[in-house]
């Protein structure tokens, strides 16, 4: 397990939220909390992203470059069914760059771009 320093940044719509905060890494698992204090876990494979958020709202989200998944999303006791086109996954060994659109069926939701960057911490 490895203390990160994490630098996050999402686009959706012309809306930007960004936040630098500390979290740990756990062989391919990035854990973290936001501004809000809810709790992100992104777990990193070659080719595909599987990313939770707890907190409202919540979701449950894979990314996966060329592939339609389903995702699950709620708000308050409102749970909504997703389908993620992600257009480009980009995965380095410090950094995440991702492109997507979320639809319910024919109608697009959103698009979004999220850009995540961490570097390991120096332990005292």
């Amino acid at each position: 397990m490895s203390r990160v320093r994490i630098d996050f940044n999402i686009e959706t719509e012309g809306q930007k939220q960004s936040f630098e905060t500390e979290g740990v890494l756990l062989d391919d698992t990035l854990v973290f909390r936001d501004e809000k204090d809810q709790k992100h876990t992104i777990e990193i494979s070659d080719e595909s992203l599987h990313y939770l958020r707890g907190g409202d709202p919540a979701f449950d989200f894979v990314f996966e470059e060329g592939t339609l998944h389903k995702g699950d999303y709620q708000v308050g006791s409102q749970n909504l069914t997703f389908d993620i086109q992600t257009h480009s996954l980009v995965i380095t060994q410090n950094a995440i760059e991702l492109t997507y659109t979320l639809r319910q069926g024919d109608v697009v939701i959103n698009h979004s771009k999220l850009s995540l960057m961490y570097d390991k911490m120096q332990e005292a």
